[in-house]
């Protein structure tokens, strides 16, 4: 009797879950249909080879990885989900409220900020949807995937010059650092260097790294998230991107100038200076992986450690039981 029952909850647990999941699925559709406009401006200026497309490349693939790190913790994210109407309808509010303020700051705004006006009010919408189908609780157990896709939006202009300007003289000091370890003489101007045979390099906004630098921080929260239970260690691992960044970019500019000096002029403009970014990328996301995997390790041996002396403990407990019985 009892197991007729556990089935028939379960059965009608599971119908429940479904019945959210198509609403939410169809309460998202709506919503990309709706921005569907700005959403096709922003993949087609990602695919672009421009500067500018820079910090729009990651558009397509975080809806991906807010969709995998949601569906990984499915189990414990849907076990005891209900509807919060108040919650979730407040966030659509917030997240509408966007739309006619953007509206009227469009003749003040450049395509970049009103582009960022919009996301940010799809963002919103989305996660008030998920409240609002799915609860808190759910919210509190996704929070980090729905937080990642906060990346959706578009930096503003006045952040994204500053974190542009950040880079570039963040890989200079670094640049700096490297030539005077190979003995190579040059004159450093701010983002300028002078080099042996009349070779001057400029640290060009390209050249600040910040596609790469967004892609190594993706990587780094998915991997935080799958491996790493520790806040504190999570937190390590996606501060590390920083310094990181700035590594894989100075030694790029580094290998350039000492190829081009000693080597072969033409590589300060050839295939590597175009297309070598993905060796330096692989390069910071193999420092990356051995950083994590040293976070790992002290994660599994303070968890041995425990159990440990968990399993240390019990038998004293036992013994210590036995003559009251």
């Amino acid at each position: 009797m009892n197991k007729t029952m556990d089935l028939k909850l379960g059965r009608t647990s599971r119908s429940r879950v479904s019945w959210r999941a198509a609403c939410f699925f169809l309460s998202t559709c709506l919503i990309v249909l709706a921005f569907s406009s700005p959403l096709v401006t922003l993949i087609s200026l990602g695919l672009g080879a421009s500067h500018g497309a820079d910090q729009y490349s990651q558009i397509v693939v975080i809806p991906l990885v807010c969709l995998y790190l949601t569906l990984r913790k499915r189990k414990l994210i849907f076990a005891d989900a209900e509807c919060s109407v108040t919650p979730g309808i407040s966030l659509m509010v917030i997240g509408f409220a966007f739309l006619p303020a953007d509206k009227l700051a469009l003749g003040k705004l450049n395509q970049n900020d009103y582009l960022c006006g919009l996301m940010a009010s799809l963002v919103v919408l989305e996660i008030g949807t998920f409240v609002l189908f799915f609860g808190t609780r759910a919210f509190r157990l996704a929070r980090f995937p729905l937080l990642v896709l906060g990346l959706m939006i578009p930096f503003p202009s006045w952040f994204l010059d500053r974190t542009v300007g950040f880079l570039q003289d963040g890989s200079a000091v670094v640049t700096a650092f490297l030539l005077n370890l190979t003995g190579m003489p040059f004159v450093r101007e701010g983002l300028v260097f002078h080099l042996p045979t009349n070779l001057n390099i400029f640290i060009a906004d390209d050249c600040s790294g910040i596609r790469s630098s967004i892609a190594l921080l993706i990587a780094s929260l998915v991997a935080s998230d799958i491996f790493l239970r520790n806040g504190w260690k999570k937190l390590a691992l996606n501060l590390a991107v920083l310094p990181l960044s700035l590594f894989k970019n100075g030694l790029r500019i580094a290998t350039l100038s000492l190829l081009s000096v000693y080597v072969d002029r033409r590589f300060i403009s050839g295939d590597l200076h175009r297309d070598g970014g993905i060796l330096f990328y692989l390069i910071a996301c193999g420092v990356l992986g051995l950083f994590l995997w040293r976070l790992w390790k002290s994660e599994q041996r303070r968890e041995c450690k425990e159990q440990r002396n968990s399993d240390d403990r019990a038998p004293r407990l036992e013994h210590a039981e036995a003559p009251h019985q």
